[in-house]
């Protein structure tokens, strides 16, 4: 259905969502649980109240779902963004943004890599049943370790704003001509 109007646009890897939104609460809990300025400054200096872009994963777009196929993704986004300069950032939400995953799961490390390198930041939102259970869908190593109780997947929401998202996008698209 958001296909069909318009608010959901396929984009490589995953889906766009041109009217996300963050919410402060998440950023103010941050600012309580993890001690970091950083997501509150970022979201009132950088107009986060707006809408935002969210890339969402939809499981259509699986065999896209690769170092390469998110960077196609974040420059659809970058692509968006410079062409509508009210849009403050993209953001994410998911288990696979926990950085204790680049232990546990190194080859899906991509996931957050490139964009914490440059620029982005991550906030905690904590554990859930969902979480858990997505988590371990697709990894037995993932689903023995929740089993034992040496892993809980925590959902952390990815968000990279605009200014360092476009320059990352200018500098790959620069060194790949």
């Amino acid at each position: 259905i958001g296909h069909v109007m318009g608010l959901l646009l396929p984009a490589a890897a995953q889906d766009i969502d041109i009217n996300g939104s963050l919410r402060f609460k998440m950023f103010a809990k941050a600012l309580i649980k993890e001690r970091s300025v950083t997501p509150v400054l970022s979201y009132l200096t950088g107009g986060m109240s707006r809408a935002c872009i969210g890339i969402h994963l939809d499981t259509r777009h699986t065999a896209l779902f690769t170092p390469e196929g998110r960077e196609m993704t974040y420059l659809c986004v970058a692509d968006l963004m410079e062409r509508d300069p009210s849009v403050p950032a993209m953001f994410g939400a998911s288990w696979f943004y926990d950085p204790s995953l680049k232990k546990i799961s190194p080859r899906l490390a991509y996931l957050q890599e490139v964009p914490v390198a440059n620029g982005a930041f991550l906030i905690c939102n904590g554990p859930g049943e969902l979480h858990t259970q997505r988590a371990i869908m697709t990894s037995g190593t993932r689903r023995k370790l929740v089993e034992q109780g040496l892993y809980e997947p925590q959902c952390y929401t990815l968000v990279w704003p605009r200014a360092p998202l476009i320059a990352w996008a200018r500098a790959h698209r620069k060194h790949n001509a």
